[in-house]
């Protein structure tokens, strides 16, 4: 037995219902006629929360704050054309910060774009300085090979995001007419249909290979006798703080935390130095002070007193 379907609206729902699978949770909105596919599909997809956001520069920042207290992907959403634009000082800002960002753009089909036509730019890879991965959709197609790509770039993506390099990730979406989910204009096997929305055909295991630590390192570590770790602007969750804080037992090495670094609060550890800043502006601290071995977390520090220490 044979469905009807709308072509763009079936490949948005496989692919948005292995968004949550994975574990988004939410997804900030900025509707628009292109990503109409899309915007339905997450419409109709329970247990993602929609926050449905106008300006897209808002939409953005909305959605980078969420990622940030949360500590998991969100998912932007956004048309075609200049639109995309307006979510790139977010994104800069994810990329810079390490927040989890799944960046959704709908755009034009390859026939229209340098055609003369209203809101066609090239968006293939455009924030591609400050992304951790782009992928492009390709043009919907139900066949089962394309239907099981869509679910793995669903899941590289979010493990892009999440674990492997945390931080903003971006595909694109080129959508041909019809948008609307009801304007049918293919056909599939009712059981095929139901299967790639139920289940994850996609063979990605979420499992990684935890990295090896090199001897030499290792070494360096066991001979330091002056150690320090210092924890720079970085979205540490639980466990790897208590690891950070483990680590610092193990050494007796302090931390020095960064003014930007969440391991600041809610950690009650005598290791951890907050306000490291002030006294390493002294001259005579400055000459006493001298680790043997600095183990860093996270970005540069923020701090003039601390740049200028390490």
């Amino acid at each position: 037995m044979k469905k009807k379907i709308n072509l763009n609206y079936y490949f948005s729902q496989v692919f948005v219902k292995q968004l949550k699978r994975l574990g988004v949770k939410d997804v900030c909105i900025s509707p628009g006629s292109r990503n109409t596919p899309l915007t339905m599909a997450f419409a109709n997809e329970r247990g993602i929360k929609k926050h449905i956001i106008i300006d897209e520069r808002s939409s953005a920042f909305f959605a980078l704050g969420i990622a940030k207290a949360k500590g998991i992907p969100a998912a932007i959403l956004t048309t075609s054309g200049t639109a995309t634009a307006e979510l790139y000082p977010a994104i800069i800002e994810a990329y810079n910060s390490r927040i989890p960002l799944i960046v959704i753009t709908a755009d034009r089909p390859p026939e229209l774009i340098d055609t003369g036509a209203n809101q066609t730019i090239h968006q293939a890879n455009m924030y591609a300085n400050h992304i951790r991965l782009f992928v492009d959709a390709g043009l919907p197609k139900i066949n089962n090979l394309a239907l099981k790509r869509i679910q793995q770039k669903a899941t590289d993506l979010f493990l892009s995001a999440s674990v492997k390099n945390r931080g903003p990730v971006h595909i694109n979406f080129p959508f041909r007419k019809p948008l609307e989910p009801f304007s049918f204009n293919a056909e599939l096997e009712k059981d095929v249909h139901d299967y790639y929305l139920k289940n994850d055909a996609s063979g990605k295991s979420l499992k990684l290979k935890r990295g090896e630590i090199k001897p030499s390192l290792v070494k360096k570590i066991k001979n330091a006798e002056r150690p320090l770790i210092l924890a720079g602007l970085d979205n540490y969750d639980d466990d790897f703080a208590e690891q950070v804080i483990n680590l610092s037992y193990k050494m007796n090495a302090p931390i020095i935390a960064d003014i930007y670094s969440n391991l600041r609060f809610g950690n009650n550890c005598e290791n951890i130095i907050s306000q490291a800043g002030n006294f390493l502006r002294s001259k005579e601290i400055d000459k006493k002070f001298e680790p043997d071995l600095i183990i860093q977390f996270g970005n540069a520090p923020t701090v003039n007193s601390l740049l200028e220490f390490f």
